[in-house]
């Protein structure tokens, strides 16, 4: 009679039945065998269903999903990481690359212009940016909202 695959896997499988302590070599006379007492497993747990001894060598897809797990974590420290140091160097940024005037200059508002547009005229190569930054500072505005003709200090440039 061919037993399945089944009934070989069940019978090779280590259950907690059939662990017995060990007894050290030698002769111990005619003395009953004493068993330790089995510890009672809850049913319906984890630790009851086979395969999910300790003892045991975790399977391929646990390795696979820890490995997945440590590896999102890390990705994650690292994004963490990156936006920190942008956030820093960005805040920044603006004055790092505002240039430094070298006076001011008095210029008045064509038609349909706006602050960057203005900022593009009076310093041409340099971060619009930072010289609006630099424009409302001078004129202490609040908005961006300009009049055809309204006088304006600049920062002049070399």
């Amino acid at each position: 009679m061919a037993t399945t695959f089944a009934e070989h896997a069940r019978r090779a499988a280590p259950t907690h039945d059939r662990i017995a302590p060990r007894r050290p070599a030698g002769n111990h006379g005619t003395a009953a065998r004493r068993v330790a007492p089995r510890t009672p497993v809850p049913a319906g747990t984890r630790c009851a269903a086979r395969g999910h001894d300790p003892r045991e060598i975790a399977s391929w897809e646990t390795i696979a999903r820890r490995r997945s797990v440590a590896s999102a974590v890390l990705a994650g420290a690292l994004l963490a990481v990156v936006t920190w140091l942008l956030v820093i160097v960005g805040n920044n940024y603006a004055d790092a690359v505002a240039p430094d005037p070298t006076g001011s200059a008095l210029v008045h508002v064509r038609s349909n212009e706006s602050l960057s547009s203005v900022a593009a005229r009076v310093a041409p190569g340099y971060p619009v940016e930072a010289v609006v930054e630099q424009i409302r500072e001078l004129n202490d505005l609040t908005s961006s909202g300009l009049v055809p003709g309204q006088p304006l200090v600049v920062p002049r440039y070399r």
